[in-house]
């Protein structure tokens, strides 16, 4: 491609529908990719180009994923990708406005979107950033609003996808005769696709540099297990590496709910069920807090006790791993225990500071030292962060803050989780994320970025 080719227009096409070649003439005014995987229809966004809703990959219910043949007439690529089949979520509703059925479902929820400058070519060779957005692998998906990259797009010159995979029981209950993270599986699939084909959109398939928040940034940490190289750079933020080992009990358990299981079991059912399987494990503690997640030793992930080796095997791949300073205080105010304490007054909130200091450091903290640690010894360069903005109420820099400043949507500060900063002040402490970030991706060293009140290196 030479730059985006305006070759097609901007009409109300469905989402993945195709252009016969001889209709394309009709049409103008909108970005044209050529990728092996077969020519692609976006549209124009705030100074970028736009191409959401691409599939990466399809598969049979409980099956592994496989790649798609290459499409003969053009991928009209103009609408969000869909979601994976879902319960609600009232806390990231609640707290970051975002209703992910406004997106709808589908089981073929193996698409990926891509953004890139409006005037990127093939050849450009720009920093190529996947996000793998987080959700306890129960909930939300990769377009799901407040994950709008144009931002990061316009400010660093990068190209950013977001990926859309399989959760909960569809994508990691363990199902006899089946494989059991396809959720992982699909991941996988939807990186070997960019490595194919971002070269079209002005990437370099040479320097992809995956990150992903929560259950995004565990899937990461798994993701660095296998053999093949499917990344060149990881960011991962807040890994819950201390809830995701020990899991064997509650794992079986939830499979014996789930026998029952099969291709025709209505999603109504799944998700009705799989409501019931969460209210079954809660006496498993904090490790609830992810029941649906990697399984090891199952396909393609080696046994626990092999991962560190697996890790160290890929050393060349340079980390920046961090959390937030008060990661467990989203959970104290989304289930009620802030609540609950309130009437204990001061009382009350020494409690719910020790709370949530301990658990930032037994689910967060601590697991990212050891894991850090494991691959700084085997010679990877690791990078290790903290952020600490938040807004002006006593919320404080909790869990899932990091995700609405690095992509900075529009009316972002009436977000309940910014909890009373300007517009202004969000929009300074995103620049300097973005800019960390993507400056990351780029190779360079970013520790020299660290802003007191913001983000600190460690």
């Amino acid at each position: 491609m030479s730059r985006f080719e305006h070759e097609i227009g901007q009409q109300s096409l469905s989402k993945g529908k195709t252009v016969p070649a001889a209709a394309q003439t009709m049409i103008r005014s909108a970005p044209f990719a050529h990728p092996p995987a077969g020519d692609v229809q976006g549209f124009y966004e705030r100074g970028t180009a736009r191409f959401t809703g691409i599939p990466y990959a399809r598969a049979e219910r409980f099956e592994a994923p496989h790649p798609l043949d290459r499409w003969d007439d053009v991928l009209v690529a103009t609408r969000p990708a869909p979601a994976c089949p879902q319960n609600p979520s009232p806390a990231i509703e609640n707290m970051f406005h975002a209703r992910v059925e406004e997106l709808g479902f589908s089981e073929d929820c193996q698409n990926l979107s891509i953004t890139a400058p409006e005037d990127a070519a093939e050849g450009d060779d720009l920093p190529v950033m996947v996000w793998i957005h987080g959700g306890s692998n129960i909930c939300g998906a990769g377009d799901m609003h407040g994950t709008n990259p144009t931002a990061l797009v316009t400010e660093q010159n990068v190209v950013v996808v977001n990926v859309t995979y399989r959760l909960g029981i569809l994508g990691y209950l363990n199902i006899e005769g089946h494989p059991a993270n396809r959720g992982l599986l699909d991941q996988a699939e939807a990186l070997r696709w960019v490595r194919r084909n971002i070269a079209a959109f002005g990437g370099n398939p040479e320097n992809i540099t995956v990150f992903g928040q929560s259950a995004g940034a565990d899937a990461i940490q798994h993701l660095l297990s296998l053999p093949e190289s499917l990344f060149d750079r990881a960011i991962l933020q807040s890994p819950p590496a201390g809830i995701v080992l020990g899991r064997e009990s509650m794992t079986a358990k939830m499979l014996k709910l789930g026998a029952d299981l099969n291709q025709d079991t209505p999603i109504s059912d799944i998700l009705a069920l799989e409501k019931k399987i969460l209210k079954s494990v809660l006496g498993y503690g904090v490790k609830t807090g992810m029941a649906f997640g990697v399984q090891h030793g199952a396909e393609p992930v080696p046994p626990a006790a092999m991962l560190p080796i697996a890790w160290q095997k890929k050393s060349h791949v340079a980390l920046m791993v961090g959390h937030t300073q008060y990661e467990t205080g989203f959970f104290t105010q989304t289930l009620g225990i802030a609540d609950a304490l309130q009437p204990l007054g001061k009382t009350g909130s020494r409690i719910q500071e020790k709370l949530i200091e301990s658990t930032t450091r037994s689910v967060y903290a601590a697991g990212i030292e050891e894991f850090t640690r494991n691959q700084q010894e085997a010679g990877a360069p690791v990078t290790r962060y903290e952020l600490s903005w938040h807004g002006s109420g006593e919320l404080g820099a909790v869990h899932g803050i990091d995700v609405p400043l690095l992509f900075e949507e529009p009316g972002i500060e009436n977000l309940p989780i910014i909890d009373g900063a300007t517009a202004q002040e969000v929009h300074r402490a995103g620049v300097l994320l973005r800019n960390i970030w993507a400056d990351f991706a780029r190779g360079l060293d970013v520790s020299t970025q660290r802003e007191e009140g913001i983000i600190s290196f460690i």
